[in-house]
């Protein structure tokens, strides 16, 4: 009885599934953790060991700790990941499916927290509670589609800045540009034992964006899907037939990952996989870098660069062995290969898989390939060669060489998607994706209101903090002399509480969900304290705005340093009070480090005397081997490991100047270390470029820094003119970009804040004068982005020499034939005008000549992406009277988006919102362009009255507004080409 007894528990409690079974794997996994805690050298931080239970979750915490990022083992309480793994053992006994899923890819894509470069939490435990209900019953494959209908009910895509918030901060915003959406439903997925894995392409190669969405194991399968865009079934997306143009798509797994896909790269955190295969045609680009005589050159680094966002994106990037050999797998559209060593470089444009892969253009290559504009022309051109040739890369080009080279970039061919979805099942999803909408506005109607402001503002009027309202405006016109009557101090005053109040109404509601946090703050400032506090919050971003506590914000009002080495102001606000140092997660740093320099040094030592900070900075260890991806170390974090990458390490020389009332920056333009001293900028220098520590600080003083050491840095000056009629007045990230040149690598310099308030970034608008640039090489790229994608681009390599201006002219490149009659409508064709309210043909509703009809889908993230990038230019489009209609197929889906108050409110004059019953002006258009019977949406077209066709774009890109523009002033008294022509 007694041995039945054991049998049957033995059945009923069958032995948890292994963490790492296989001896070789967890000898490797232990060497990784013991190289990084001697690394580290600080027991404290790995105390959390003492309290695993057993075998299993040492080694799976072990597993985490010896590949995570390093900022992750100083930055976060030990307490997360060693719930995250329990948390993963429960829901792996719970779920059905839990104990069927491999050891090695539960360790991978379930186990992790991280899931790419995001702020973590403990959000899984909380998703599991809400999710397990909703899933149990279900199959592993239904299980998937539900969990991202659950996450399509709290978050929505919307663009935001390029830091990652955490899954639960996503939730709490209810929206989240598609790196977020990505993150937050791995994230969901993995909290109930579902494999998931965050796939991204860095670049798109027809249009200036990039994506990121999410793959999951299914039965032994990779399955993809659109975060946070639920579908019928698994590898539906908006994106499927835009992925069949990628040049890569890829992913970064956790840890040492031994899969069946192409490996990219290992790193001592990572494993970069490449999966462009799943979703595009592929082929094996090799190149051979040699020197001038032929000879193959060792250790040349070798980047696989995309054309996109104005500038030659590297996507892959390796070292050549003694054979001079490097090889990449990539889409089969246009890439520009770059290699370098020792101040020589060479590039060409290489095509996978297709003809023209070699046809050189490092020296006088092909027309419309890469052919010589400037001077210092060279003797050998390129050869065509066929996807199975080594293509030559000669190191021919020497840094500080002038010229410029044109390339014609053509992306990958345009795929069409296959879509077995009935209408059944696609009448279902809408149901379902309508009542999700419902819930996360009803979750967003519990938002801050003008209400809640009202009272909020009231409650501060009471505390004294603002003066409430009284009497008239501030200012009166005099109406008999036209003269502005002299304002009071009470006016004054009454102005500047006027301003206040809107401040407090604009934060509280670009807080979102976590308004409560910034109201708590501002209901806690101190009376003497409150406009610091307005300025702090109008220094720091909207996404901080929206997942900063109010206890951080607090904290850095707390210890704002007593002594301040410069005057209240801008400089002051943005670079003493301000709590944002780079791109971390907004943390009580100055309170922290305040407490550590008081408690272990002379804390006067610090005042005044940033060359104390930089030797204490040269303390830090170089770590950027344990932080690959450059995630950015919160100053605490990088103070607790006294190690970081160069930026991390960069931040807490910030973080400290601040805490002791020095102000300190990252210059916006350069990225370059700065403090602010005796009114001057100056640079400071913690890191050589080997990665070794050195101290020397240096003041800009005219156009040179003469630094501590006696080094000097010299600066000359760069104006860029346009004259050119493409575009009105080019713009950064768009038409051009700028970089320089240092030992072989192209860094792109940030443009990004020098345009003012306005936020344009323009060409005009950064070059109203030379700008200062520190002496070194530079190139100029600009492209014209064409209807189909190609891009015509030109690369302009210059120098910047100390004293001078150099003076550079963009050519944006043209190609006059590019319009042409491609199809018909029929003009007569009738809609239902929502504005007018009565049905109408598109020629009554638009008047005789050239106009846009915009094909459309409420809820669709191309869709919206389109109507916000065309509104970008509603301006433009006014001044040329452009006719447009945006079209949806049903009154339902017009009514959704009419609902989006930054797009309908803000819609021209001339434009139109109106239904195509059934689609049927939609099938007319798409049959005469042979584009089957179902485009891709959005469908922007270009015709006339006549019915006349002559220029459309399909599907995702970024840039539509400006294209159609383009396209649009083409039209203007200009008949265009026939096919025939």
């Amino acid at each position: 009885m007694f041995l039945v007894s054991v049998v049957i528990k033995l059945f009923i409690h069958r032995p948890e599934p292994p963490v790492i079974s296989n001896p070789a794997y967890l000898e490797m996994v232990e060497e990784a953790f013991e190289l990084k805690k001697v690394f580290i050298d600080n027991d404290s931080l790995f105390s959390i060991f003492e309290k695993c239970k057993g075998k299993r979750e040492r080694e799976a915490l072990m597993f985490l700790y010896a590949y995570m990022p390093i900022g992750d083992i100083a930055d976060y309480n030990p307490d997360l990941f060693l719930e995250a793994v329990r948390h993963s053992f429960k829901m792996r006994r719970e779920m059905p499916w839990g104990k069927s899923i491999p050891e090695d890819i539960f360790r991978h894509f379930v186990l992790p927290l991280r899931a790419n470069n995001e702020a973590l939490d403990s959000s899984r435990v909380l998703f599991y509670k809400e999710l397990k209900g909703r899933v149990k019953n279900l199959s592993l494959y239904d299980a998937v589609i539900e969990v991202n209908r659950w996450c399509q009910e709290k978050v929505v895509y919307t663009p935001s800045d390029e830091r990652t918030s955490s899954p639960l901060a996503t939730v709490k915003t209810a929206y989240g540009r598609c790196g977020e959406e990505s993150v937050f439903t791995v994230a969901a997925m993995r909290s109930v034992g579902i494999p998931a894995r965050q796939v991204y392409t860095p670049r798109w190669a027809h249009t200036d964006d990039n994506h990121a969405w999410v793959e999951v194991w299914v039965e032994g399968e990779w399955h993809y899907l659109g975060a946070c865009e639920p579908e019928p079934k698994l590898n539906v997306a908006w994106f499927s037939a835009t992925a069949q143009r990628g040049l890569l798509m890829h992913c970064r797994v956790f840890g040492y990952y031994s899969g069946d896909e192409d490996i990219i790269k290992r790193t001592y955190v990572f494993t970069e996989i490449n999966v462009t295969a799943n979703y595009a045609p592929v082929a094996k680009v090799k190149v051979r870098v040699t020197d001038s005589d032929g000879n193959p050159v060792e250790g040349a680094g070798v980047d696989y660069k995309i054309y996109n966002y104005a500038e030659l994106y590297s996507a892959i990037s390796s070292v050549t062995g003694a054979d001079g050999l490097s090889e990449a797998t990539l889409g089969k559209g246009d890439i520009v290969v770059w290699a370098n060593k020792d101040g020589m470089f060479g590039f060409k444009k290489v095509t996978p898989g297709g003809p023209g892969a070699g046809r050189e253009v490092g020296q006088n290559g092909g027309q419309g390939t890469g052919r010589e504009v400037g001077q210092n022309g060279g003797a050998n051109g390129g050869r065509d060669s066929g996807p199975e040739e080594v293509v030559q890369i000669v190191l021919d080009r020497r840094e500080g060489e002038v010229f410029a080279a044109d390339l014609d970039i053509v992306p990958p061919a345009e795929g069409k998607a296959s879509v077995d979805v009935s209408q059944e099942e696609r009448e279902e999803n809408n149901r379902r994706i309508a009542w999700g909408d419902s819930l996360r506005r009803a979750y967003i109607a519990t938002f801050a209101d003008s209400s809640y402001v009202a009272a909020l503002v009231k409650r501060l009027e009471e505390s004294g903090k603002i003066v409430a309202d009284s009497g008239q405006s501030a200012a009166k016109s005099d109406s008999d002399s036209g003269q502005s009557v002299a304002k009071s101090d009470s006016d004054s005053d009454k102005s500047a509480n006027s301003l206040d109040k809107e401040k407090i109404a604009r934060f509280v509601y670009a807080s979102r969900g976590n308004y409560r946090e910034i109201a708590d703050f501002l209901e806690w400032l101190p009376a003497e304290s409150f406009q610091t506090g307005l300025n702090m919050l109008e220094v720091i971003t909207e996404k901080d705005l929206r997942d900063t506590p109010s206890k951080v914000l607090r904290s850095h009002i707390t210890n704002l340093p007593k002594q301040i080495n410069e005057p209240e102001g801008e400089i002051f606000n943005k670079y003493v009070l301000n709590p944002r140092v780079g791109k971390e997660q907004l943390g009580c740093w100055r309170e922290f480090l305040s407490k550590e320099f008081a408690q272990f040094m002379n804390k006067a030592n610090f005042n005044n005397n940033p060359q104390a900070i930089i030797d204490f900075c040269r303390k830090i260890k170089p770590a950027s081997k344990y932080n690959p991806q450059n995630i950015p170390v919160t100053p605490v974090g990088v103070y607790k490991l006294m190690a970081a990458e160069r930026a991390s390490a960069q931040g807490l020389f910030i973080a400290i100047c601040r805490t002791f009332g020095i102000p300190a920056r990252f210059e916006e333009v350069t990225g370059k270390l700065q403090y602010y001293l005796e009114s001057a900028w100056v640079e400071a220098n913690i890191f050589d470029e080997g990665g070794e520590i050195i101290g020397n600080v240096g003041q800009i003083a005219g156009d040179k820094n003469t630094s501590a050491t006696g080094s000097v840095t010299n600066y000359g000056r760069l104006m860029v003119n346009y004259r050119g009629k493409v575009v009105d007045d080019p713009k950064f990230e768009s038409h051009f970009t700028i970089a320089r040149i240092e030992n072989g690598g192209i860094n792109t310099l940030n443009f990004r804040s020098k345009e003012g308030f306005e936020g344009t970034n323009t060409l005009r608008g950064t070059f109203k004068e030379p700008v200062k640039l520190e002496v070194g090489y530079y190139s100029l790229t600009c492209g014209t982005r064409m209807a189909s994608g190609k891009v015509l681009s030109r690369v302009s390599f210059f120098n910047v020499e100390a004293g001078k201006t150099t003076n550079l002219e963009l050519i944006m490149r043209d190609d006059p034939q590019d319009l042409r009659v491609i199809g018909n409508l029929n003009p007569e064709a009738r809609f239902f005008n929502n504005t007018a309210s009565k049905e109408q043909s598109i020629v009554e509703c638009t008047g005789r000549g050239f106009f846009v009809l915009v094909f459309l889908r409420s809820n669709h993230e191309p869709s919206t992406h389109a109507i916000r990038d065309i509104l970008k230019n509603s301006d433009a489009f006014g001044r040329l009277a452009t006719s447009a209609i945006l079209l949806f197929k049903e009154n339902k889906q017009l009514e959704d988006m009419a609902a989006v108050r930054d797009i309908s409110d803000n819609l021209p004059k001339s434009f139109t919102m109106g239904v195509d019953p059934g689609g049927k002006i939609l099938s007319e258009v798409s049959a005469s362009l042979k584009l089957g019977a179902n485009p891709d949406l959005p469908l922007v077209v270009i015709a006339d009255t006549f019915g006349r066709i002559v220029w459309y774009t399909m599907g995702y890109n970024i840039g539509t507004g400006d294209q159609t523009l383009n396209a649009f002033a083409r039209t203007q008294g200009k008949v265009p080409h026939t096919l025939a022509d």
